[in-house]
């Protein structure tokens, strides 16, 4: 398998997160992880540092967790140790290639304020309101949607950015390239929900 590594070069995604439960009864997973719960290596993204975490859990072990993502995503003092290479974490996906999950699907983002739409949802929900020499404003929340995939959107104002982590859920198959198939659906929806933009306009 040649793993294809997510380009978040290319997007404001700051962590990919895809994970669920293997539908195969009879998949390998546990087995390939029976002596280590998880294993984080540390990569490259773009020249910039990162890192690649798989583990499996669950009752029976068919639980499948991904996660990539950017070093600067986190804190100093939360910082994630390499405890394998990156070769075993693609060792361990290879033996899984074909294999469908339902997959749980997490992204985080960080964007400039002033790069939200005026109109759209998240200022929709932070404008600033005054009262008798008193200004009210909303610096983050979470919003639960039904009818898409996308199930929920959450967000936090900072300083000069915004964070937000969007929540979905999708029929995937893990293959070379369904954590950079994930990254790019997962990002078309946050041009959807956050910036506002349709396809025609990401295209």
């Amino acid at each position: 398998m040649a793993l294809r590594i997510p380009r978040f070069e290319d997007t404001s995604c700051l962590i990919l997160t895809v994970c669920g439960l293997v539908e195969d009864e009879k998949s390998p997973l546990p087995k390939l992880m029976k002596d280590r719960d998880e294993c984080v290596a540390a990569i490259r993204i773009a020249k910039k540092p990162a890192f690649l975490q798989l583990a499996a859990g669950g009752k029976k072990g068919r639980h499948l967790h991904v996660d990539c993502a950017l070093q600067k995503f986190f804190p100093k003092t939360k910082m994630p140790e390499a405890t394998c290479r990156k070769q075993d974490i693609i060792d361990v996906l290879a033996a899984m290639e074909g294999t469908a999950i339902d997959a749980g699907i997490s992204a985080g983002f960080e964007i400039k304020t002033s790069d939200l739409p005026e109109r759209g949802l998240i200022n929709s929900f932070a404008s600033e309101q005054r009262s008798a020499g008193m200004s009210l404003k909303l610096t983050g929340g979470r919003l639960d949607i039904e009818g898409s995939p996308v199930t929920r959107l959450i967000w936090t104002l900072r300083r000069n950015t915004v964070f937000v982590r969007l929540e979905a859920e999708r029929k995937e198959t893990v293959d070379d390239d369904y954590l950079a198939r994930t990254l790019s659906w997962i990002h078309a929806q946050f041009d959807l929900f956050v910036l506002g933009k349709t396809p025609d306009e990401n295209a």
